[in-house]
């Protein structure tokens, strides 16, 4: 059995999920994808759950959010379901964080800095803790957004290397160097 995810505010479970929440509801992240991809119902009551204080104001915000234009990214359930395909379990808080991780990964930062974490390797224990095959698949630490649209691609039969092996790519520093 797993350790109850909300029991310590240092978890970046939580981390991610208020910080990418409150983008959402001030618009940051996607007004393309009102209410992080979630049933509306479960968004409310995600909010409830991360803001018990302030729950009416923040869905009253959020429901406001919902009249804007929407705008597609394609990518954004494609991730979703990329995400929900490696978890590793059935527990609300996994399908709460892929949706999360899928709106922070249309921002322009770090995916770690996009979900409001301190540093990748919290990220990389996150995504080991709920998405262990995304994870383990990810063997030459690849910097996570690249490496989830890189997945997206091996999955449409799209080649998008340069060379036979990442080690020997022009690109190599812009997937693995640090962050």
């Amino acid at each position: 059995m797993r350790h109850d995810p909300f029991s310590s505010s240092e978890n970046p479970a939580l981390r991610a999920l208020v910080y990418v929440l409150q983008g959402a509801i001030q618009d940051k992240y996607l007004a393309q994808h009102p209410y992080l991809g979630l049933p509306r119902k479960e968004f409310e009551f995600l909010v409830c759950f991360c803001f018990p204080a302030d729950k009416r104001l923040l869905i009253a915000k959020a429901r406001a959010l919902t009249t804007l234009p929407v705008l597609t990214h394609d990518e954004f359930d494609d991730l979703v379901e990329l995400f929900l395909e490696s978890r590793a379990d059935e527990a609300p808080i996994t399908r709460w964080i892929a949706h999360a991780m899928a709106a922070a990964c249309m921002g322009d930062r770090h995916l770690w800095q996009d979900m409001g974490l301190p540093h990748r390797s919290a990220l990389n224990r996150l995504i080991a803790t709920y998405f262990p095959r995304l994870h383990e698949k990810n063997s030459g630490n690849m910097k996570w957004k690249k490496f989830f649209y890189r997945q997206l691609c091996e999955r449409e039969g799209i080649l998008i290397c340069k060379s036979p092996r990442c080690d020997i790519c022009p690109d190599y520093t812009q997937c693995f160097s640090m962050e």
